[in-house]
C-alpha cells in the first residue's frame, strides 16, 4: 500500500524450496540477496539499498568480538553481491529509534520481523543480553585497515603456477604485520576453497611456524604449506576432494575453487585424487621443473580432471572469500588477487558524480 501511494514499483520475492534444519539465518541471508540481485538485474537497477541501522552494526561487531576479542570491523557501507550488484547501507549511523520516530511523525506504519524476537538466533541473543554500547566508528579507527597494503603484498610477492599453487616470496615477511597476515590468510581461504579465513587457532599455528624462519610443512584450512628457505608454496591438500556430476547446461562451484560450466548435451563427471591422475586435467598443469617435487605431485593429485562425458567445459578460478559478498573495504585486495589470477577486476560502485573510496 505504501509503495502504491508513493508510486514506487513493488515486488514480493519468495524463497522457495527446501529449507535447512540448521544455519537458517545464514542460508536465508544468501537466498535473500540472491533474490534481490535477480530482481535488480530484471529491472536494471543500479543499487540495492538496505535499512541496516547502528544497532545492527553494534550487534554485528559484538558477535564478531565474541569469536575474536580483537575484531574491530563491523558491517561495511557497501557490499558487492555475487559480483553483480552493490548493496548500500545508508542508515548504519542511524538508530532504530530515530527511524521509528520519523515514521510516527509522518504517520507511517511498519512491520516487525518476528524472527527478531526468536532467541534461537545468535543476533537476537546478543540483542536480548544488552549490547555494551561502543562507538563503532572509534572501534574501526582503532587499527588502520591494511587491505591496500595486503593487495600490494599479493601483487608484489605472489606468483601462481597454473592457478593451482601459489609461490609466496617471504623475504621481509612479517608474521605479526596485519597486512601480511591478511594477505596470507586470504590466499589460504582461496586455495582451500573456503569463504571464510582460517580461525584464530589455525592462524596462530600458521604464523608461529613461519616466525621460526625454518623450513616447515604443515596443513591448515585444507591447504598444505611447504616452506623452502624464503619461498612458501600453498596448495590444496589431497583430502576431501569432490567427485561431482555436472548436468548439461549447468554450472557448479567445484571444491570451492573453480566454477565449471557444462556447455555440452550430456552430463560430465569431474573429480580429483591419486586414482584419477592419468585422466585429462581441466586446467593446464604447471611446469614441474618450476616446483619442488613434493609440491608438483600434490598439485597433480588435487587438480580437477574429466572422468567422463564431453569436454565442452568452461573453467574459471573462484576467489572464494569474495565471490558472494565483497565488502567495499576489501575491494583493493580482491582486485589484487584478481590481477594475480588473471581475472576481471570487480566493479566499482558509483552513483552519478559520487563514488565510494575503498582506500
Amino acid at each position: 500500500r505504501l509503495c502504491a501511494r508513493l508510486g514506487v514499483p513493488h515486488a514480493t520475492l519468495e524463497w522457495t524450496g527446501d529449507k535447512p534444519a540448521t544455519g537458517v539465518q545464514a542460508r536465508a541471508r544468501a537466498a535473500r540477496y540472491r533474490l534481490l540481485a535477480d530482481e535488480a538485474a530484471l529491472i536494471d537497477a543500479d543499487f540495492i539499498v538496505t535499512g541496516h541501522t547502528l544497532e545492527d552494526q553494534a550487534e554485528t561487531l559484538a558477535m564478531r568480538r565474541a569469536r575474536d576479542p580483537e575484531a574491530d570491523e563491523g558491517m561495511d557501507e557497501a557490499v558487492l553481491v555475487e559480483r553483480r550488484i552493490w548493496v548500500v547501507r545508508p542508515f548504519l549511523a542511524v538508530t532504530r529509534g530515530a527511524i521509528r520516530d520519523y515514521l510516527r511523525a509522518h504517520g507511517l506504519s511498519w512491520s516487525e520481523d518476528p524472527s527478531n524476537d526468536n532467541p534461537a538466533f545468535e543476533r537476537v541473543r546478543v540483542r536480548l543480553a544488552g549490547i555494551g554500547w561502543l562507538s563503532v566508528a572509534d572501534a574501526e579507527r582503532a587499527r588502520p585497515l591494511p587491505y591496500a597494503d595486503a593487495a600490494r603484498f599479493v601483487r608484489d610477492r605472489v606468483r601462481l603456477h597454473g592457478r593451482l599453487v601459489a609461490a609466496v616470496d617471504l623475504d621481509g615477511f612479517q608474521p605479526d604485520g596485519p597486512a601480511h597476515r591478511i594477505a596470507l590468510l586470504t590466499l589460504v581461504a582461496m586455495f582451500g576453497g573456503r569463504e571464510h579465513l582460517p580461525g584464530k587457532a589455525a592462524a596462530a599455528r600458521i604464523f608461529a611456524a613461519l616466525a621460526t624462519g625454518a623450513d616447515v610443512r604443515l596443513t591448515a584450512g585444507r591447504v598444505v604449506f611447504d616452506r623452502r628457505k624464503n619461498m612458501l608454496y600453498l596448495c590444496r591438500e589431497a583430502r576431501g576432494l569432490p567427485d561431482a556430476t555436472i548436468p548439461p547446461g549447468s554450472t557448479m562451484c567445484w571444491d570451492g575453487r573453480f566454477e565449471i560450466g557444462n556447455d555440452g548435451a550430456a552430463p560430465v563427471r569431474v573429480a580429483a585424487g591419486r586414482v584419477f591422475e592419468r585422466l585429462a586435467p581441466l586446467l593446464p598443469p604447471p611446469e614441474e621443473k618450476a616446483l619442488p617435487g613434493a609440491v608438483a605431485r600434490l598439485v597433480s593429485a588435487t587438480m580437477p580432471r574429466l572422468v567422463s562425458g564431453p569436454a565442452a567445459l568452461r573453467v574459471r578460478p573462484v576467489l572464494a572469500p569474495f565471490e558472494h559478498f565483497l565488502p567495499l573495504r576489501k575491494l583493493a585486495l580482491a582486485d589484487g588477487l584478481a590481477t594475480v589470477f588473471g581475472l576481471e577486476q570487480f566493479p566499482v560502485p558509483s552513483l552519478g558524480e559520487a563514488r565510494f573510496d575503498a582506500l
